[in-house]
């Protein structure tokens, strides 16, 4: 579990804004167990090759209950960092899981820099050029697909970068296939963790990681969504082609 150190960093955040975390992540985990009502393409979260092998099986059974309509999109990185890279991972959706390559856009590759201008991959680092191409693409319902442990961490990054795509509706699917009991690589290759200390570590992450969102922001995102209609069951408009 989250050591006494973590607890404590949580408990110097303000009040208000630890209930605004709670409802938030009540929100976005019922959201995450169901299947979108609208959804233009899939991002797929890199993960280490661990654990890439469920996710993708989980994004690719959401792509069949979407009657294959929307793009997956994955990440064009290589495999400097930790993440086996979109190209291995585009292989993989087309031979061993049956998904055509026209179905796949790898998105990002040079454009994943950090603060210092070096290539990076990180779930902030991800979610921006996946929002310019959403835009560049009339994308308007976009789904991002994450680990159940990670979800509400890849939510916020998606939220935070959609500010400068208007009118970009996100969406939360979480895969649960990790075992409670084993250890899990994760951050780039780099940690193991059992998946109830990637529970809470995220949650710590979410609140220390200033370049994301605050959870009121990010609520009143999601619930404006919600008001909106992007969350009712109406026609699902078919993929970008």
């Amino acid at each position: 579990m989250a050591d006494d150190a973590g607890l404590a960093a949580l408990l110097e955040e303000p009040r208000e804004q630890l209930a605004e975390m709670l409802l938030l992540a009540a929100h976005v985990l019922t959201e995450a167990m169901e299947t979108p009502r609208l959804c233009e393409a899939l991002y797929v979260m890199a993960h280490v090759p661990a654990t890439e092998d469920p996710l993708l099986r989980g994004a690719v059974a959401l792509w069949e209950r979407l009657s294959r309509a929307p793009k997956i999109l994955v990440c064009a990185d290589g495999p400097a960092s930790g993440f086996a890279g979109g190209a291995a991972w585009r292989d993989k959706l087309r031979d061993a899981l049956g998904v055509p390559s026209s179905a796949v856009v790898l998105v990002g590759g040079a454009q994943y820099q950090g603060a210092d201008g070096e290539p990076v991959l990180n779930s902030a680092t991800e979610a921006p050029p996946v929002v310019r191409w959403c835009r560049e693409n009339g994308v308007a319902h976009l789904t991002v697909v994450a680990h159940h442990f990670h979800i509400l961490r890849s939510y916020l990054g998606f939220v935070t970068a959609a500010r400068e795509a208007p009118g970009l509706h996100v969406s939360p699917y979480a895969v649960a296939a990790l075992s409670r009991d084993a250890r899990h690589t994760h951050s780039q290759g780099t940690l193991t963790s059992t998946l109830p200390e990637l529970v809470e570590s995220e949650i710590a992450k979410c609140f220390a990681y200033r370049n994301l969102a605050r959870p009121g922001e990010a609520r009143a995102i999601t619930m404006a969504r919600y008001a909106g209609g992007a969350g009712g069951r109406v026609k699902q408009r078919a993929g970008p082609r």
